[in-house]
């Protein structure tokens, strides 16, 4: 499968077996996901310092709107990507709520 004007990409499935997701390695490249936090009020910048520690963790952004941060995430596989957000990110005191998008094409 290609795009206009992209090479070739190689699918590499890994099952996951929790959820039935399926983990995508592309062409030797990281899943990315893009995870939305709201954080309890005053604590962005105490959030943004911790979550940008966070191996995997490749950006974060501050953000006004109905999510207080917007990071980027990277790692081999959507599991990988689950363990960050779930073991290392939510489970910070100061953070209420995520959305995790998983990049699909980029």
């Amino acid at each position: 499968m290609t795009g206009k004007g992209q090479e070739p990409y190689i699918f590499v499935l890994d099952r996951y077996p929790l959820k039935g997701l399926t983990s995508i390695l592309v062409g030797g490249t990281l899943v990315v996901a893009f995870v939305m936090l709201n954080v309890a009020p005053g604590e962005e910048e105490e959030v943004r310092e911790q979550v940008s520690a966070v191996e995997g963790v490749e950006e974060v952004h501050v953000v006004y709107g109905i999510y207080d941060m917007v990071i980027k995430v990277a790692a081999d596989a959507i599991a990988d990507i689950k363990d960050i957000v779930t073991r290392k990110i939510r489970t910070l005191p100061e953070v209420r709520s995520t959305l995790t998008m998983i990049v699909v094409e980029k």
